[in-house]
């Protein structure tokens, strides 16, 4: 249930911000109608996929090598 917790929040956080993102676009861009919107949102939407990839586990794996750098020296 925790998994699902985590990601029923990032789809929110991601959702909110492409959908605030579009709003500006929408409200500051010449000529905008409702597919422009559509197309914003789909376009914030994609730019912030890989949070979805992000997990605990991944992080650690990404970021082991960082504190070897001072030991070797």
């Amino acid at each position: 249930m925790k998994k699902a917790d985590r990601r029923l929040i990032t789809l929110i956080i991601v959702l909110a911000s492409a959908l605030f993102a579009s709003a500006l676009m929408f409200k500051f861009s010449p000529n905008s109608s409702g597919l422009a919107f559509v197309g914003w949102t789909t376009f914030f939407v994609a730019l912030q996929l890989p949070w979805f990839w992000i997990t605990p586990s991944a992080q650690s794996r990404c970021t082991a090598w960082l504190p070897r750098l001072g030991k070797g020296d």
